[in-house]
């Protein structure tokens, strides 16, 4: 009977998905998606890693600037904790997006990221860089980041 009902219930929402165009698809994320890159650097100035790793979905990837690949939300919020390990507090910085683009029914989203640290010594010191956000809607409704590559 409950498989009776999912194959009903994927049949009448499939043809909506389906037809949704691109600007619908990404109008539909854009909220998530400025909550999520303007949360990003109070939460690193909190050292606050479970508001970074939520926005990821339970499997998604986030991909380093030399490759290495953490998997899964719980794995990205270690990954984070480890971070906010070292002594130093962000002082500034932010997300700029440059751009959106539709991909089947995910969003490639793309732009840069930067901040300013004082470390321990008292010295300031600059990061950040590009990034490739791949974004897709859970079962749930939910957009959610599958793939977060830093350039």
């Amino acid at each position: 009977m409950k498989r009776v009902a999912v194959v009903a219930l994927f049949f009448a929402v499939a043809p909506a998905l389906a037809d949704e165009s691109p600007a619908a698809l990404i109008d539909s994320a854009r909220a998530t998606i400025a909550k999520g890159n303007s949360d990003w650097l109070p939460a690193m100035q909190r050292h606050d890693a479970k508001t970074i790793a939520e926005i990821y979905d339970e499997h998604g990837l986030f991909i380093s600037p030399t490759g290495e690949t953490i998997v899964g939300r719980e794995a990205i919020q270690r990954m984070y904790e480890e971070r906010f390990k070292r002594p130093g507090i962000y002082l500034s910085g932010g997300v700029q997006q440059d751009g959106m683009a539709v991909e089947g029914q995910s969003i490639v989203e793309w732009g840069h990221a930067y901040y300013d640290r004082q470390e321990a010594d008292g010295k300031t010191t600059k990061g950040g860089g590009g990034y490739v956000t791949i974004w897709r809607r859970g079962a749930d409704g939910v957009w959610r980041i599958i793939r977060n590559t830093v350039l």
